[in-house]
């Protein structure tokens, strides 16, 4: 693998006490990510920041896999219709700025519904 975008799974927050606000979210969905590697984001870590005109949440992070070695990762997170969804790029660390402008532009690419198509799609 030299790099991977991906968008990750659809998170129903209905209930969660994270649900309401990005920043606790992306934290929470960090956490659970990262937890098992033993690697712990403060708050502070997390940049707020707006991506196409939405309010998001980006993290960066750097973590090792088994089998896999070193990789550096940049996560996007998104609340839309009581929904959470988020974009990351992952690629080595030496190859993280090598493909950075590109997996930026696809990420910039992605465009969501309105917040009630949204929020009726996935009742």
């Amino acid at each position: 693998m030299d790099a991977a975008v991906a968008i990750g799974p659809v998170d129903n927050l209905k209930g969660k006490p994270y649900g309401h606000y990005v920043d606790s979210y992306a934290h929470a969905s960090l956490e659970s990510v990262l937890a098992p590697r033993k690697i712990w984001l403060k708050k502070g870590e997390i940049e707020l920041m707006e991506l196409n005109g939405m309010p998001c949440a980006k993290a960066t992070v750097s973590s090792e896999l088994p089998k896999v070695g070193e990789l550096k990762s940049e996560f996007y997170f998104f609340i839309r219709g009581g929904k959470g969804f988020n974009i990351n790029y992952t690629a080595k660390p030496l190859e993280f700025d090598k493909y950075r402008d590109e997996a930026t532009r696809t990420i910039q690419s992605v465009r969501f519904e309105s917040e009630q198509t949204t929020a009726n799609k996935y009742q």
